[in-house]
């Protein structure tokens, strides 16, 4: 078994909690997901399994401002497999981030220059990756802010 090391942004008894659940949520089978572009939310519907017992849990970003998403790394990023019908979606792992920029650069599209973010959220999905810069997280309906 892998651990997740969360570096917690804010100091304080809620940040502390929510990295605690959200360690809870490593390895666990996405049920569902939903990114609401004209409500600016990203949910998951996670269940997890331990000692027997299903648990399930709604993790929801709220305010997303940004989202980048790669298939894999490097060249293997182009490798796009259609999946078997038993195949699912693991949430591999959770971080809170600090100080992940993005800046467009394109010499040929100027215009794109104006579109940047800072990813305060990484999710690997297998060996996918999935940066969100949200306001704030939602789990089980306890709500987190990411903001400084």
């Amino acid at each position: 078994k892998s651990l997740i090391w969360l570096r917690s942004i804010k100091e304080g008894n809620k940040m502390e909690n929510l990295i605690e659940k959200l360690n809870l949520l490593w390895a666990s089978k996405i049920l569902n997901y939903d990114y609401d572009m004209l409500l600016n939310n990203i949910t998951f519907l996670l269940e997890t399994l331990d000692n027997g017992q299903i648990h399930r849990y709604e993790l929801k970003f709220k305010k997303v401002s940004m989202v980048y998403f790669v298939n894999n790394v490097g060249d293997t990023r182009f490798n796009i497999f259609e999946p078997d019908e038993d195949d699912y979606l693991e949430f591999t792992s959770i971080s809170i981030l600090e100080d992940v920029k993005f800046d467009i650069e394109s010499e040929r599209d100027e215009w794109l220059k104006q579109y940047q973010g800072k990813a305060n959220v990484c999710i690997e999905i297998w060996s996918k990756v999935l940066l969100i810069e949200a306001d704030s997280i939602e789990l089980n309906n306890e709500n987190c802010s990411l903001s400084k």
